[in-house]
């Protein structure tokens, strides 16, 4: 019997001009088996290769998106890498990647960590950026955001599929990471300290609390507005802690984002056209 290797996607609930593509993947069997079958997309956490290739073959078909993601070897850094000044084979070491060329597609993957999708409101640029708490306390989305050339109050920021503060157990390492750089009202309003000395830690909030910091005038848009839609919950999305506590494998699935050529090329022609 053939697997269902249908791919089912998410799409962002936002105002990006039309020209913008951007999705989310969700749980789906895909080609890999066992405590893979979640549609893995990551090459790094011990599934067959070639089962990942026909994952990542399947994203690209099932999105329609006219080039395969430039996927990044994430380490949970600082690191935005600009995608119009590197060569497709090369190895990229970052948690971040933005470009300004037409079809060519950022992507992050993530797996509890909040990805966050960007681009301005004339989608001349676009950026994806893997936030989870290291990335966050290390400035990973100033990184970004300061290396596009749109000014911050023209930003439109998607903020994806992540785990939910009630279900995100930290420690005291990460309290204090956020405490050296948050004002002591933001780390109350984003920690909820447990009885065992841990911590309850609001990912989303923190990433919000960062961007209005930056500059960034208009609000998120948020995916999760229930707890039911939380990774954790194993049920649309992956989830570290979810795996982890089941089998011990990690899945990872993965948010990207471009600029398509027909409708950015009839965008242009449209402006730049006589009036009538």
């Amino acid at each position: 019997m053939s697997r269902d290797t249908r791919l089912p996607l998410s799409i962002p609930a936002w105002p990006a001009p039309k020209h913008i593509r951007a999705y989310t993947t969700l749980r789906s069997p895909g080609e890999s088996v066992n405590h893979y079958s979640a549609y893995n997309l990551a090459t790094h956490v011990g599934d067959h290769h070639e089962h990942v290739v026909q994952n990542r073959y399947h994203l690209a078909q099932y999105a329609n998106l006219p080039n395969d993601p430039i996927w990044l070897n994430q380490t949970h850094s600082s690191i935005a890498i600009d995608l119009d000044n590197i060569t497709r084979d090369s190895i990229m070491t970052a948690d971040a990647s933005h470009t300004r060329k037409i079809n060519t597609i950022c992507a992050v993957m993530t797996a509890d960590c909040l990805p966050m999708l960007v681009t301005n409101e004339e989608g001349t640029e676009v950026a994806a950026i893997h936030a989870g708490w290291q990335g966050l306390s290390k400035g990973v989305i100033e990184n970004t955001l300061s290396v596009l050339t749109s000014a911050p109050e023209s930003l439109l920021i998607w903020l994806g599929p992540s785990i939910q503060k009630e279900n995100y157990e930290v420690g005291e390492e990460v309290y204090h990471a956020f405490l050296e750089e948050h004002d002591l009202s933001e780390i109350d309003a984003a920690f909820t300290k447990r009885a065992d000395n841990k911590w309850h830690a609001d990912i989303p909030l923190l990433a919000v609390q960062r961007l209005i910091r930056y500059g960034v005038k208009k609000n998120p848009y948020l995916f999760i507005t229930t707890m039911y839609l939380c990774p954790f919950t194993g049920l649309f999305f992956i989830s570290t802690r979810w795996h982890n506590r089941k089998n011990g494998q990690l899945n990872f699935y993965c948010a990207c984002i471009a600029i398509l050529a027909s409708l950015a090329l009839r965008l242009v022609r449209s402006v730049n056209s006589p009036a009538s």
